[in-house]
């Protein structure tokens, strides 16, 4: 399994200058926005559709470039660093199932390319209020094709993957564009994760500074993102 995370000793020396940007509802700033009933992977996952204020207006934009009948759905945005902790074990978990060849390294190595380890000095993106996991649905909140004929998993998690349908792969050209012109970095392991502020789309544009930072203490509730996978 390649390895597409950008450098940790990259990501470790990005200083952070946090803007004090507030957290607030995605869906408020795009009403267009769909939030997703559930984690596609992780079912019954605790989730948010909170976002730094720009990063929610950059949704809102990116939003605007879709064609017609189609709509950003999130899947996940701000955490929690206890979320991002019980999120991390419980991928290293599956992993250690998956490859009992794996050594500790490379177990660890591994799920942090898929979640960010918490015990790292960059913080998480997620944690940051900087970062989105988007899919696209269509009027009806049905799920558009990104990964046939493969699952939603590692394998297929590249944004560049080779193995997938015409079909998938015109799609994820259209998430890219939009989520692109609006100003996001996309994660390259991960179609479906990107990000704005943070240490990582820091690193992806050459910035020696970050403006996002980890948020410790979010004074939010998630009850208005439920139901709102109906919006």
């Amino acid at each position: 399994m390649p390895s597409y995370g950008e450098p940790i000793e990259e990501l470790n020396k990005v200083r952070i200058e946090d803007n004090g940007e507030p957290l607030v509802e995605i869906l408020k700033a795009c009403p267009e926005i769909r939030f997703a009933a559930d984690h596609p992977k992780f079912p019954g996952r605790e989730r948010t559709c909170w976002a730094r204020t720009t990063v929610a207006e950059m949704l809102c934009k990116a939003q605007s470039y879709l064609p017609d009948g189609l709509h950003l759905e999130i899947q996940d945005a701000y955490r929690s660093m206890d979320s991002q902790r019980a999120l991390f074990l419980l991928l290293c978990e599956e992993f250690k199932m998956k490859h009992p060849e794996w050594t500790e390294a490379e177990l660890l190595e591994r799920t942090n390319d898929f979640v960010h380890s918490p015990d790292l000095k960059a913080p998480p993106p997620h944690t940051t209020g900087g970062a989105a996991d988007v899919t696209l649905v269509d009027d009806s909140g049905k799920k558009i094709d990104m990964t046939s004929p493969f699952p939603w998993d590692e394998q297929s998690a590249p944004t560049n993957f080779p193995g997938i349908s015409k079909e998938a792969r015109a799609n994820r050209r259209i998430l890219i564009s939009a989520m692109s012109k609006a100003g996001f970095t996309n994660y390259l392991g991960e179609w479906w994760h990107w990000s704005y502020g943070d240490s990582a789309w820091a690193v992806r544009i050459g910035r020696d500074t970050a403006i996002y930072g980890q948020v410790d203490r979010a004074p939010i509730s998630n009850e208005a993102c439920v139901g709102a996978e109906a919006r």
